[in-house]
């Protein structure tokens, strides 16, 4: 009786989806910000704009810490936006605790990609010597 009422499971999941979907806040538009202290900062710091987009988001006071860490851990996970292949953090200890600096979005897990983002966000000029 009551699952006649309200209807077969497809028409449920559709009906949840649109609700969810009014919930969604929209995609910013222009360059990322964050907001610490109510003072705005940059936090998108490298869009490689082509068709393979790659996303590095931090602070200059999280590139800051992490040039001066001597041990990071980089984890990268696959539940991510549909649009990229891979989210790839970058954590570094900082007074006895650790925290995640670097937030990547990747379009795929080759080699040149990894490069690629260690370059644009300087961390790869660290070991250079």
């Amino acid at each position: 009786d009551v699952r006649n009422k309200i209807g077969n499971t497809d028409s449920i999941r559709r009906t949840i989806r649109r609700a969810r979907r009014k919930n969604v806040p929209e995609e910013p538009i222009g360059k990322w910000k964050t907001t610490m202290g109510g003072e705005s900062k940059e936090f998108l710091i490298y869009d490689s704009e082509s068709e393979n987009r790659m996303l590095i988001f931090a602070t200059s006071r999280a590139l800051t810490i992490l040039s001066s860490a001597s041990l990071w851990f980089m984890d990268g996970t696959f539940k991510c936006s549909s649009v990229f292949a891979q989210l790839y953090v970058i954590r570094a200890e900082f007074e006895d605790n650790v925290f995640t600096y670097v937030y990547a979005f990747l379009p795929n897990k080759l080699q040149t990609t990894y490069e690629e983002m260690l370059t644009n966000f300087g961390a790869f000029s660290l070991f250079i010597e």
